[in-house]
């Protein structure tokens, strides 16, 4: 797993790796201790434009969905595709329809990403030929989220 640790926020760090044969991932150790996962964990996979998979701890799910749901261009594109568990290795699996709608393979190169705003966690899945596509997504999303933000004060 390589890993770089990003000078922007909410972005705290990128791991990039690949796809296991039996579509697992590792998440990282620093991922893990900030999302404060452990064994058994359940996390939601939510599917999102056919390119990106979300990654947010149950117990987290509804405070994201309603985050989610409130800035009007996210509300209708996403879906959550199955529930998995954290297993003792630090693995995931990956759902089918999740792999399959970004033709993951075995040892595809995908970025974890993780995110942390305001307490919200998120790891993000991408492929990593889609990164810029991603970045330019997160810029919106963050400014998105800032004027929600202040809109609410």
């Amino acid at each position: 797993i390589k890993k770089y640790i990003m000078t922007n926020r909410p972005f705290r760090i990128v791991w990039l790796q690949q796809v296991w044969p039996k579509w697992q991932i590792v998440i990282p150790k620093e991922a893990r201790e900030i999302l404060e996962l452990e064994t058994w964990t359940e996390l939601s996979v939510i599917l999102k434009d056919n390119k990106h998979i979300w990654i947010v701890k149950n117990t987290n799910l509804s405070n994201f969905l309603n985050c989610m749901m409130n800035i009007k261009w996210h509300a209708e594109m996403f879906k959550i595709v199955w529930v998995v568990q954290v297993w003792p290795k630090w693995q995931i699996w990956i759902p089918k329809e999740a792999r399959d709608s970004l033709s993951l393979f075995p040892w595809t190169d995908i970025a974890t990403i993780l995110i942390s705003k305001d307490g919200m966690n998120v790891m993000w899945l991408i492929r990593n030929n889609d990164l810029q596509d991603f970045f330019n997504h997160v810029k919106q999303l963050t400014k998105d989220m800032e004027n929600l933000t202040n809109n609410n004060l």
